[in-house]
């Protein structure tokens, strides 16, 4: 039986270098709705989640992941992302996890499918892609390392 694979995205309002970086447009799109529709053309996991910070801070955020349609979202600690992450995989029962941040619009959709599907087969404990930009950086892997 496959395992349960969703993509589980960092999110927060309160940067310092640059505040609501998330909700900027470019071309009338926000950071998260290139994302998003990037991640809509890649295939070979369940869910979409956006792990925010569950404070007054971060209610716009809430409020408007709510109107995207096909993303779930879970609030956790701001300061301890760790558990953030535990915790949205706890509650959506997620088995694999795609580690992505929602200010990495520039996602490679093919790249996703492909790095899922090898990770599958090969079943390792974790699996890093490195892009030339920080950006471009994703990891997949096992819900049970967030365990220990």
């Amino acid at each position: 039986m496959e395992k349960k694979v969703s993509i589980i995205i960092q999110a927060r309002l309160s940067s310092r270098r640059f505040p609501e970086k998330v909700l900027h447009k470019i071309k009338n799109k926000t950071i998260i709705e290139f994302l998003v529709s990037r991640l809509a053309h890649a295939t070979s996991f369940e869910d979409i989640i956006f792990a925010i910070p569950d404070n007054k801070k971060n209610e716009k955020l809430d409020r408007y992941l709510k109107k995207i349609k096909n993303v779930k979202i879970f609030k956790g600690s701001e300061k301890n992302v760790l558990s953030r992450y535990f915790n949205t995989a706890k509650k959506f029962n997620s088995e694999i996890i795609v580690r992505i941040t929602a200010d990495c619009p520039l996602i490679d959709p093919l790249m996703l499918t492909r790095m899922i599907n090898f990770y599958k087969k090969k079943s390792t404990i974790i699996f890093l892609t490195l892009g030339q930009e920080h950006s471009l950086m994703v990891w997949t892997l096992k819900f049970l390392i967030l365990k220990h």
